[in-house]
């Protein structure tokens, strides 16, 4: 990484948040085997947001319950452990990225959007490969590009000269980031999601979703991402103006998917959204 770029970066660190205790809370007591629903409500219950979000999902249309949910411990019954940590970290990483002020050189919503397409594309990819890692690759989907976010409200005039080079140089977003930047958004959401001590589930496809071939610990999520983030994009939910990124040939491959399949795929994807909890 370029060490003006990280000296930048670091400079306005402090414009970066902390993730909420909570959060990390939930995080730390749901990597325990001995978690209770009790336990796990009664940190939710101390974020009213976090609380609220999870009651927003549990009885949205989505479920079609008959009757409301009105409490916490309930909705953790019903949605299971999983989905609430999807929610609880993707709705606290949503409200601190989105605290950070200043000039946009992108909408965020437009990457958040695209986020939500990438989420979804995983988990479809995973349940159709057989992996069993639905929600992880869920979430790894929604924060991929979370070092994009941190650049476009940190270095947005820099990454204004990205986007145009996108756009007159005929380059990927990783191309342009190198060449302005000398990092790219995939290195720093991998710094920032190791400062929030996120798990390697989501570290690795975060860093490294744009080098799908790399050996890591969790390279099937890792792959499935890379995937889905094509996906979301020919599917027409992307942020930076550009249609043309496909999967690396040798990961559909690995998986055995024809390219005319996976534009099928991608098809299948349009209008199947839900971030509500966002």
């Amino acid at each position: 990484m370029d060490q003006l770029t990280l000296s930048k970066i670091l400079m306005k660190a402090g414009d970066l948040p902390s993730l909420p205790f909570v959060t990390s809370r939930v995080i730390q007591l749901t990597d325990d085997p001995k978690w209770t629903p009790g336990e796990i409500s009664e940190v939710i219950c101390q974020d009213q947001v976090l609380a609220s979000k999870v009651l927003k999902l549990v009885n949205s249309a989505y479920y079609g319950l008959p009757r409301r949910i009105a409490t916490i411990s309930e909705a953790i019954t019903i949605l299971g452990m999983k989905t609430v940590r999807t929610v609880v970290i993707g709705a606290s990483i949503h409200k601190a990225l989105n605290s950070i002020k200043g000039k946009r050189a992108i909408n965020p919503e437009k990457i958040w959007r695209h986020a939500g397409a990438c989420a979804e594309s995983s988990k479809m990819l995973a349940k159709k490969l057989g992996i069993k890692q639905h929600e992880q690759a869920f979430m790894a989907g929604l924060l991929h590009d979370i070092g994009k976010i941190i650049l476009n409200s940190l270095l947005h005039e820099e990454y204004s000269h990205v986007l145009d080079l996108v756009e007159t140089g005929n380059c990927t977003v990783i191309q342009a980031e190198i060449e302005i930047l000398n990092t790219t958004h995939a290195e720093i959401g991998k710094m920032v999601a190791e400062k929030w001590n996120l798990p390697a589930t989501l570290v690795e496809p975060i860093g490294l979703h744009h080098d799908p071939l790399c050996r890591c610990e969790n390279n099937d999520l890792v792959q499935i991402v890379h995937m889905a983030d094509s996906m979301a994009i020919m599917a027409g939910y992307n942020s930076t103006g550009i249609d043309n990124v496909s999967p690396d040939s040798a990961v559909l491959e690995k998986w055995g998917i024809k390219h005319g399949d996976f534009r099928r795929m991608s098809e299948e994807m349009k209008g199947n959204i839900n971030i509500e909890f966002i």
